[in-house]
């Protein structure tokens, strides 16, 4: 498609789009999980500039869902490392 060119989508549409449909199933038959996982989320404290605690338990619960993850150099500041 040409620079500038647009196509248009309908998006009343996507939502019956196999891996889109698929995805939103997944999401409302998780919700309790999800917004349980968002309310830990949001009680680790993490005030502008001191995120290291929520980074770290960003990395515990990618761990523990078998992903290799790690923080960078500067992402873990004074609180530690991982």
């Amino acid at each position: 498609m040409a620079a500038g060119a647009s196509s248009r989508v309908d998006l009343n549409q996507l939502p019956d789009q196999g891996g889109v449909k698929e995805c939103l199933q997944w999401f409302t038959h998780e919700k309790q999980w999800i917004n349980e996982k968002h309310l830990e989320l949001c009680r680790v404290p993490a005030p502008t500039f001191q995120e290291a605690d929520r980074a770290l338990w960003f990395l515990g619960e990618f761990r523990a869902l078998g992903w290799e993850a790690s923080i960078g150099e500067k992402g873990v500041g004074e609180k530690g490392s991982a």
